[in-house]
């Protein structure tokens, strides 16, 4: 065998001892890559089950003039949705979701959504009607039993429309600040966290024709003033020294002096503030501003009468406190 024959055989063997390796990380690279491939299909498999949201029909039905068209406003959690008409005579309806009215009669709208092998569907009743028939809304109220809240109350806002029998009664709620307040399509209204905030109804059939109603959400449980949420500092000590960097002595800090006086003139605020804010309560429940039995002078009276109460516990707890003395030294506890 030549010299050339035999350089050529171990050029071969040192290039396929090098390739080994890299031919197998290609192979791991690839199973790895098939394996994140599987596991998005069985995540995407196991998805849950899309939502469908209609915000211009969320009674159900809807009536529309014929000649006109009208948007569902129809949204998912599933990405596309697909719309059929059960009788395109009366009415087709576009991939969009816009619905137009060709001549008076009934059709369901059938609004799919579809999520790898979960599937969901959400249908509208339009009525379509002769321009003759058909009684456009000019105007809108809005009403309510309790326009003051709890935290987690619930209630719901009412609308009332001008002329009484509009033709297309659905309308679209908005909560000013949803941190407050929360709003339902269908218009229950939830009290989220303490604060001021204005649910706005806007009819979908006149954009013009809007009303809003503000409501107040307040932390009630907030008021029952029991020792627990007047603790101070010093209390936490229960009564026990702080190391005060004294070379002399750790102080022994113990309630004294006026402390048992203060005390009792706290607990009598705190019973008083506690009493004005069930008042305060009940009567807002009791009463309504819808039916003329709600006086704001009688419900703002109970409120200041609360907050004098809580203010007067509060200085009192300051008095209270500023009366820990060591009973080593005699010197009293800072502030």
């Amino acid at each position: 065998m030549s010299k050339s024959s035999i350089f050529a055989l171990i050029l071969s063997f040192v290039l396929t001892v090098a390739l080994v390796p890299c031919l197998a990380f290609a192979a791991e690279t690839n199973l790895a890559a098939g394996v994140t491939a599987g596991a998005t299909t069985l995540t995407t498999q196991a998805a849950s089950t899309p939502k469908i949201t209609i915000t211009r029909a969320a009674t159900g039905k809807v009536a529309v003039k014929a000649g006109k068209s009208y948007k569902l406003g129809a949204k998912t959690t599933a990405g596309k949705l697909s719309y059929k008409s059960s009788s395109k005579k009366v009415a087709t309806v576009s991939s969009k979701g816009v619905i137009k009215a060709k001549k008076p009669g009934k059709t369901t709208i059938t609004i799919t959504a579809k999520r790898g092998s979960k599937k969901v569907s959400k249908k509208v009743t339009v009525t379509v009607l002769s321009p003759k028939k058909y009684k456009p809304v000019k105007k809108i109220k809005v009403k309510t039993d309790f326009t003051y809240l709890d935290i987690g109350e619930v209630t719901s806002v009412k609308t009332i429309f001008t002329p009484s029998k509009a033709s297309n009664r659905n309308v679209i709620y908005k909560s000013s600040n949803t941190k407050v307040l929360r709003v339902s399509a269908s218009g229950k209204v939830t009290a989220v966290a303490p604060g001021v905030a204005k649910i706005t109804v806007t009819s979908c059939d006149n954009a013009k024709a809007k009303a809003s109603i503000k409501f107040e959400v307040d932390d009630y449980s907030a008021y029952e003033l029991i020792d627990d949420d007047f603790t101070s500092s010093a209390d936490q000590d229960n009564g026990q020294g702080e190391n005060q960097s004294s070379s002399v002595h750790e102080h022994n800090y113990q309630p004294g002096g006026n402390y048992d006086f203060y005390e009792q003139e706290r607990a009598k605020s705190a019973s008083e503030a506690l009493r004005y804010a069930n008042l305060k309560n009940q009567y807002n429940r009791t009463h309504s501003w819808q039916n003329g039995t709600f006086d704001a002078s009688t419900f703002n009276s109970y409120d200041s009468m609360h907050q004098f109460y809580v203010n007067q516990a509060q200085e009192y707890i300051k008095l209270r406190d500023a009366e820990y003395y060591c009973s080593i030294c005699g010197e009293k506890k800072p502030a």
